[in-house]
């Protein structure tokens, strides 16, 4: 119920989260149980204290990586051990970059961009 009136935008429910909520509501209760604890398991990475610190705020614009006066560069080392647990933020990472710098492929700047992906 919570997710149809919680004020997201300017004291507003966010379009979005407040259609999903109401999807939420009018499902069968065991349809309705299973979609909750998939969300759970995709979610539980944010539970972790370090995790929700680190991604609570930034200090770079994604934007930056192609249209900054200076040259950017964006290193992003997890430590072995964590791989698996951190790949799915690492991919929520990855798309948020691509989708926006490769939304209109409009840049201010023309500098070649190179990119390095390595397994993730």
């Amino acid at each position: 119920m919570e997710m149809t009136q919680y004020s997201h935008i300017n004291g507003e429910n966010h379009p979005v989260v407040g259609a999903a909520g109401r999807d939420m509501m009018d499902r069968p209760e065991e349809e309705a149980g299973s979609v909750l604890s998939t969300a759970k398991s995709y979610l539980a990475l944010f539970r972790d204290p370090v995790v929700a610190r680190n991604v609570s705020e930034s200090h770079f614009k994604i934007k930056d990586l192609m249209n900054h006066d200076d040259p950017v560069s964006l290193y992003i080392v997890t430590q072995p051990n964590d791989k698996a647990r951190l790949r799915p933020l690492v991919r929520i990472m990855l798309n948020m970059i691509v989708r926006l710098l490769a939304d209109k492929m409009e840049f201010e700047r023309v500098d070649n961009n190179l990119t390095l992906w390595q397994r993730f």
